[in-house]
């Protein structure tokens, strides 16, 4: 597809009603949380979340909402934003205010997931005074905040890496360390709640009673010759 003039250039599908681009990588600058308020005017209204990205000159909000089967319509994106720094994989999309030769948009959001660059920082206050979003790196692991392919790969690479880290690591070692302890928190978290009391009435029985120490043992003095009766034979 022709490059065109609007940001990100790369055009997937040019319509009568607007521009839906190619998947780019972006580094997101800031993040807004959905927001109800109301205009000098007097009118009420409500804002969708809202991205900006360090690339785009515009420096324009992108809204981000998805389809609801059961509405049958757009409502806000639910799920776990990114935060600023996150550098994304996204689908954007335009669509025309006024017709093709207006030059105004309605920027648009259509797809969007966290890529291997993604920072895990402290989400950034809203500019516009809105209060700073409480969600995403706090809410997921580095892993569960990558695309799935990406997720593919870092598992594929640990399986195979990990046993030969591991072994090259002393014991005491702060990541070795970390590395156990998280085992065993995932190991305990899988056996499910109903018998997570009887495992560990299990383990409590099952576990060894410690050693008593026998008293040491008086060494017996040799037999002196007073002590010796001999027998008639």
């Amino acid at each position: 597809m022709p490059r065109v003039e609007v940001f990100p250039h790369k055009a997937a599908v040019v319509s009568a009603k607007g521009i839906n681009f190619e998947q780019v990588s972006l580094t997101v600058r800031n993040v807004s949380v959905a927001k109800d308020g109301t205009s000098k005017a007097g009118r009420e209204y409500h804002l969708p979340p809202r991205i900006q990205f360090a690339e785009d000159p515009s420096g324009e909000d992108w809204m981000w909402k998805e389809w609801n089967d059961t509405s049958e319509s757009f409502q806000d994106y639910s799920g776990v934003l990114p935060v600023a720094g996150d550098v994304v994989q996204v689908k954007l999309k335009v669509s025309y205010k006024g017709g093709e030769d207006s030059g105004e948009y309605y920027r648009d959001v259509h797809d969007l997931y966290l890529s291997m660059g993604s920072a895990a920082a402290t989400p950034q206050p809203d500019t516009q005074g809105a209060a700073a979003p409480a969600v995403g790196a706090s809410n997921l692991s580095a892993l569960g905040r990558l695309s799935l392919d990406e997720k593919i790969s870092a598992v594929a690479m640990s399986n195979v890496m990990l046993h030969q880290v591991w072994m090259e690591e002393p014991d005491g070692e702060p990541w070795k360390e970390m590395i156990r302890s998280a085992v065993k928190k995932i190991s305990q978290a899988q056996i499910p709640p109903s018998l997570l009391g009887i495992a560990k009435a299990g383990a409590a029985e099952s576990a060894p009673e410690p050693e008593v120490e026998a008293p040491p043992v008086e060494a017996a003095a040799p037999p002196q010759a007073e002590d010796v009766v001999e027998l008639p034979w």
